[in-house]
């Protein structure tokens, strides 16, 4: 399983640097990760497309092709 950085910075781990960089992909199970979940989320804060990008946590306005919407 992965997780997906959400920020970009430079931090300390175990008398090392380690570079961030926001929307990077790190493995779940990396001891960086586990000691540091506030820097990763399980999905990518921007997704791109052909027909732009979308933004995750943006609300769609209407229901997509095949999806039905709860009232």
């Amino acid at each position: 399983m992965y997780v997906f950085c959400n920020t970009a910075a430079v931090v300390g781990f175990k008398g090392r640097e380690i570079r961030l960089q926001a929307n990077s992909v790190w493995r779940a199970d990396d001891p960086f990760v586990k000691a540091n979940p506030e820097y990763f989320v399980a999905a990518p804060e921007v997704v791109e497309s052909s027909s732009g990008v979308i933004y995750r946590g943006v609300e769609q306005a209407t229901a997509g092709p095949g999806e039905k919407r709860n009232r």
